[in-house]
């Protein structure tokens, strides 16, 4: 990358708040790829873009290992460090990287945004999977409807769902979820989930596991998206708010730059 600075700048000028995020996204991945790491695209944007922004988030999480070298390559395009966080001034960019790697099975895809940018975004199972987690831990309503929601998408490998389930111990989760969300117990076998053999170290051979998909393509969906949302928060009575406490530090930065109460969250009570 010849200007990192120049291309967060065009990357943050991107009109829609999905894709402008998943493009500071892109250009974190650009910055890393000659460390020999991938910065891929997790939590609450994860869901965000599966949800076709129905769902939004305040930060950009990351699998991405914290080096040295990576805070070297933040820093060359503009970003700030804040204890875990990079930051960049008077932009509201809060990225963060809670994980290092993916799982053994965890799976990407590649999302192709206006300007040429290209985000790694954790698979559509493996996203639902990180739900179920979230939702045996606390059975928060945020996480709740967000699982409901990744449920019902037409895009999800339900074979490769039932599987990863089975492997995680969550089984009685998803039939939690499903009953929850009236669906139906049943797998489509049509479409094949690849092997998990992807890492977070980089290789040209790792685009042959990738699938690719054009955002403008689907985000032409999202009036349907939008319209299944609508009828899933109707059946919660309070309106939605994030439950799962966050840390403070984190809560401060997301103050700071304007981010509204019902996406922060309670503190996280120091020990």
């Amino acid at each position: 990358m010849d200007d990192p600075r120049a291309e967060l700048e065009r990357a943050l000028a991107l009109e829609n708040e999905t894709e402008r995020k998943l493009a500071v996204a892109a250009v974190v991945n650009e910055l890393v790829r000659p460390l020999g790491f991938r910065a891929v695209v997790i939590g609450g944007l994860a869901v965000e873009f599966w949800t076709r922004g129905d769902y939004t988030t305040a930060d950009i999480d990351l699998y991405l290992p914290w080096t040295p070298q990576v805070d070297v390559a933040f820093a060359s395009a503009g970003f700030i460090k804040e204890g875990r966080h990079w930051t960049v001034p008077d932009h509201g960019v809060f990225v963060e990287a809670p994980a290092s790697a993916l799982g053994e099975q965890e799976e990407v895809h590649e999302v192709v945004l206006a300007g040429g940018y290209v985000a790694v975004v954790l698979a559509l199972e493996d996203v639902l999977i990180d739900r179920l987690h979230q939702f045996v831990a606390g059975g928060y309503r945020d996480v709740t409807s967000q699982a409901i929601a990744l449920l019902g998408s037409d895009e999800l490998n339900r074979e490769r769902l039932e599987a990863r389930a089975r492997d995680e111990g969550l089984e009685s989760a998803l039939q939690a979820i499903r009953d929850l969300a009236r669906e139906p117990n049943e797998m489509n076998s049509s479409r094949r989930g690849n092997s998990g053999r992807l890492r977070n170290s980089f290789s040209a051979s790792d685009n042959q596991l990738m699938r690719r998909i054009v955002f403008r393509d689907w985000m032409a969906r999202r009036d349907a998206a939008r319209a299944r949302l609508a009828r899933i928060e109707g059946a919660f009575r309070d309106p939605y708010v994030r439950e799962r406490p966050r840390d403070p530090e984190e809560a401060r930065l997301l103050r700071e730059r304007g981010t509204p109460e019902h996406l922060i969250g309670p503190e996280r009570n120091k020990s």
